[in-house]
């Protein structure tokens, strides 16, 4: 029984081996996350005048809902009413 926990540990220290050997080798390059848009170095490289270029997108206004049309199911025991607007239980 001692030689099969001997075996496991072995086993367990080579596998780990491998996967920080090929980490080690084959690794990937993270590109940097990107910068905030409101830093102090991005305002100073842009030119004085692109500012009022860019403008700022506009909110898109919300539609109005088209009336709420319930969905009712009949059952022996009971009836269920669902909401169309999201889906949720009603009654």
């Amino acid at each position: 029984m001692q030689d099969q926990g001997k075996r496991l540990l072995i086993a367990v220290a080579l596998a780990l081996g491998v996967l920080f050997a090929w980490n080690a080798i084959f690794h990937k390059e993270e590109p940097p996350p990107p910068d905030k848009a409101g830093s102090a170095e991005t305002k100073k490289a842009e030119p004085a005048g692109t500012a009022a270029a860019n403008p700022v997108a506009k909110p898109v206004e919300e539609q109005p809902r088209p009336p709420e049309v319930p969905i009712t199911l009949q059952y022996p025991n009971f009836e269920a009413t669902f909401s169309s607007y999201c889906g949720g239980l009603k009654s």
